[in-house]
């Protein structure tokens, strides 16, 4: 298979013990001995009938068969159907068969199909021992891998219904399995994911990098989407920009890439660019103007968020955006205890919104380390000097732990480093030698200004 280190160990004409789903490959069943490699072999004409079999039929897939230029659902849509997690098939080997006009046309071909997870490709023209090869290949595939496969099904399944301790259990049972190389690129995007659901941003996008790096030819969608929206989230367009080329040089057939690009153009407010950009993704596939309609009415919705937080602007505090109907009770709570100037109260209000509103963790953070530090002010003018130092302690520890949540948050970096420069000895009163070693550090790293 294609990049990939199989088992060597060959079956012979003993059927392997599942059913087999052919899309509009009835030229393979002559002379290729086909049916005798499965149990079952489910022959459907085109893509749209073959995903209906694989959803509706009550059967044990093992492997799916696909013709790329599939009539009706594509076969790379029907591939990125199966793909979902929601199937319960999802994981099953998945393999193409694949022609082009050019030598280049049938790379991007090629690379788009891995990209998307297929398993592997057969080229157009094929001979009957190379297609025999490719399914013997296949079968020592679905043996040998099946336990880890059957544990990363797990691990993914928990992650999907928010059950992240069962999930990091599996996959830490698949990172111990003598085949966890084979699957490095799985292993390391859930662990992304599972860093995501813990505010750790930083390292998700490591594991994404990593799981890239170990990728076959660089190709694995879901982390680098994952990647792109991870930039999108907190801001960082320059990243967000650079991933999307970058994946559109490697694999350019896929219009996922473009829409990102289109996307990240329209935040910038490069209209008319981004109208060039959905032009050539519609007229490859005009299937995909409700999705751009989407993006186009998303980004018009909402102004481009770059993470800002000013110690100027306290409507930013108390405008942030409450996930949930308990977070922005918190919210409104401390806004009143705000009106009368008691700083203490709407503090534990907006630790009490971050606790229920994890996704705007970093911003409750920011805004909990900004009013202490007027808090903070607040005494210090009044002659309440023995009321200060925890203010300023506590103002430097939230907004340390919000820039640690998103180190390119430059406002909470900027308050923090203000802070430092003009309470300096305050703050060596305030902080240990270790918090305010430590404070300094990341500022040393982090600091771009």
């Amino acid at each position: 298979m294609v990049g990939t280190n199989l088992a060597k160990k060959t079956f012979g004409d003993k059927p392997i013990d599942g059913d087999a789903l052919l899309v509009d490959v009835k030229e393979l069943l002559w002379g290729t001995k086909l049916k005798n490699h499965f149990t079952n072999v489910i022959d459907t004409p085109d893509g749209e009938k073959g995903y209906e079999r694989f959803t509706k039929d009550f059967r044990n897939w093992v492997a799916v068969i696909c013709n790329w230029d599939v009539k009706g659902l594509s076969g790379i849509k029907l591939l990125q159907k199966i793909r979902n997690p929601d199937n319960d098939y999802h994981d099953v080997p998945f393999i193409f068969l694949i022609d082009a006009g050019t030598k280049e046309e049938l790379l991007h071909k090629i690379f788009w199909s891995l990209e998307e997870g297929a398993t592997d490709v057969i080229v157009k023209p094929y001979s009957i021992n190379s297609v025999n090869k490719k399914i013997q290949d296949l079968k020592s595939f679905i043996v040998k891998y099946y336990p880890i496969r059957h544990e990363l099904k797990y691990s993914e399944s928990y992650l999907r219904h928010k059950k992240y301790d069962q999930a990091a259990q599996k996959l830490g049972q698949c990172k111990l399995m003598e085949s966890a190389s084979i699957f490095a690129d799985k292993i390391l995007y859930i662990e992304g994911k599972l860093l995501e659901t813990d505010q750790n941003n930083v390292d998700a996008e490591s594991r994404y990098l990593h799981c890239l790096d170990v990728a076959r030819y660089h190709l694995f969608a879901p982390a680098r989407a994952s990647l792109i929206e991870l930039c999108l989230n907190k801001g960082d367009m320059d990243k967000a920009l650079y991933h999307a080329l970058e994946a559109i040089k490697i694999s350019p057939l896929n219009p996922s890439w473009r829409l990102y690009y289109g996307k990240i153009l329209l935040i910038e407010g490069k209209k008319k660019e981004a109208e060039n950009v959905f032009k050539q993704v519609v007229n490859s596939d005009s299937g995909f103007r409700p999705e751009i309609e989407s993006i186009c009415n998303t980004v018009d919705a909402t102004k481009k968020d770059n993470g800002s937080f000013t110690e100027d602007d306290l409507s930013r505090v108390e405008t942030i955006d409450t996930a949930t109907a308990a977070a922005e009770e918190y919210v409104n709570t401390a806004k009143t205890y705000l009106k009368n100037g008691h700083y203490e109260d709407a503090i534990k209000q907006y630790s009490k919104a971050a606790e229920v509103d994890t996704r705007s963790r970093k911003k409750y953070y920011a805004a909990i380390g900004y009013l202490n530090y007027r808090w903070y002010l607040e005494n210090k003018t009044m002659g309440r000097a023995q009321n200060s130092l925890r203010p300023l302690r506590d103002a430097i520890g939230y907004l340390l732990d919000a820039a640690k949540i998103d180190t390119s948050f430059t406002g909470a970096i900027k308050l923090m480093a203000k802070i430092l420069e003009l309470e300096k000895n305050e703050v060596i009163q305030a902080l240990s030698e270790k918090e305010l070693l430590e404070a300094e550090l990341f500022l040393k790293q982090h600091r771009k200004f």
